[in-house]
């Protein structure tokens, strides 16, 4: 039940963008586990060891979500390699295990939208300890992300070097993990599922040079994000809608700028609900610093 509340309260101070209380949360988890002779928590490097004798222990129980968490972390942190090789820990633990199977199918989605998202961002320098703003004029729009501040006495760019390099997800890996979130029973990962397949089209049209292939595929883009709009809205997961609106906004700068305005303004609306939550704040405000029109007209006091 400690546990379980521990894990609770970690996702909490993340959805409200509170990363020192989530670190500190996750040491009083791991802590916990550890004192109460469930074994010592498996390294990341390796998470499997032929050695292990933790077999039916709580910590082996819980060692999946404290990953997943971990990953969760690592991403807010802007450290994607550590939060890839912790979604993958999550994966690796979380084995055949059926009770586990849907932790294991959020990693794998989490790890693949990491994977997805630093490749698109490599010419964006998305951890860069500067926050820079580039004018659209110059062909080159929005923010560059900063690490956010945290009184961790971890260098967290010296950490970030020591894990492996992240590997572009191959175009057979993406299509088999999508095609199964979108069968799976779960409302939110066929949300998930629809807004990765959304971000594979989106991927696969940067590719095209022919304009009848990109407009077939920004129009299947368009419509993975409706679905996931429609199911996440069903399901009242409001954290899930609000970045589901901001990612669907910026295809709709240029053609309807005044729509994508308002899906813009309802994003940022629900993210303060939630406690300003960090991560659809910040999409929030990156897609606006994509558009051509007035920073402060959409932002709104």
């Amino acid at each position: 039940m400690r546990a379980q509340l521990l894990l609770e309260l970690v996702g909490v101070a993340l959805s409200r963008h509170e990363l020192d209380e989530a670190e500190r949360r996750l040491a009083q988890l791991v802590a916990y586990l550890r004192n109460t002779k469930v074994g010592p928590p498996v390294s990341l490097e390796s998470p499997a060891s032929d050695k292990d004798d933790t077999a039916g222990t709580l910590w082996l129980e819980f060692a999946p979500l404290v990953f997943l968490s971990t990953g969760n972390l690592a991403q807010a942190q802007l450290r994607p390699r550590r939060a890839s090789a912790s979604y993958q820990a999550a994966v690796t633990l979380s084995g055949t295990n059926i009770k586990l199977a849907a932790i294991s199918l959020a990693a794998q989605a989490a790890d693949l939208a990491v994977r997805i998202g630093h490749v698109a961002a490599v010419e964006d320098d998305w951890t860069s300890s500067e926050p820079v703003s580039t004018s659209p004029s110059k062909g080159k729009r929005g923010f560059k992300r900063k690490r956010p501040a945290t009184t961790t006495t971890i260098d967290l760019e010296q950490d970030e070097e020591r894990w492996p390099a992240l590997l572009p997800p191959s175009s057979s890996e993406a299509a088999n993990l999508v095609s199964t979130l979108l069968e799976h029973s779960s409302a939110a990962l066929q949300a998930i599922g629809h807004v990765l397949a959304a971000c594979t089209d989106i991927t696969h049209t940067s590719s095209q040079e022919s304009s009848g292939s990109n407009s077939a595929d920004i129009l299947k883009t368009k419509n993975h994000l409706k679905t996931a709009l429609e199911i996440s809205t069903n399901a009242h997961d409001n954290a899930l809608r609000a970045e589901v609106l901001a990612l669907t906004s910026s295809l709709y700068a240029y053609t309807a700028p005044q729509h994508a305005n308002v899906m813009l303004r309802r994003a940022r609306d629900l993210a303060r609900e939630l406690g300003a939550s960090g991560l659809a704040a910040w999409v929030v405000r990156r897609v606006i610093g994509a558009f051509a029109w007035s920073y402060n007209d959409c932002m709104c006091d």
